[in-house]
């Protein structure tokens, strides 16, 4: 699954997305990686998991699980971006710079803009 070296206090990101925390490795136990999941922050829900030294999860029978650790923890930058009508054939143009918040791209819109769309790093990447 991963060739990652866990290490105490340092972030990865599941396969869900989301950050997950290693808060403690038992070289010796079955499920040797205890792992807390920030998963929604808004509501300040998380959960422990404790995974195998490949990062998969406990209790599964080796398919994949949102839970399996895949990578080491990136933040990922965010950015608004601002759309407009190109032609009256109802085709639609991203023609704005990625703006850090969306105040400023609020603020740099101009009054034919149909809509401002929230564009995370590698959402559209294959």
């Amino acid at each position: 699954m991963t060739d990652l070296k866990f290490e105490e206090g340092k972030a990865y990101r599941t396969r869900g997305g989301w950050k997950a925390t290693v808060v403690k490795i038992c070289p010796d136990a079955r499920y040797p990686v205890t792992i807390w999941h920030d998963y929604d922050k808004s509501v300040s829900i998380g959960c422990v998991s404790h995974h195998l030294e490949n990062g998969k999860v406990s209790g599964g029978r080796g398919e994949d699980s949102s839970y399996d650790i895949t990578s080491e923890w990136k933040e990922l930058r965010v950015g608004y971006m601002n759309v407009y009508r190109y032609d009256k054939h109802g085709l639609y143009l991203l023609v704005s710079i990625p703006h850090l918040t969306r105040k400023e791209a609020d603020n740099n819109a101009s009054p034919r803009r149909v809509a401002c769309i929230k564009v995370t790093e590698g959402q559209f990447d294959d």
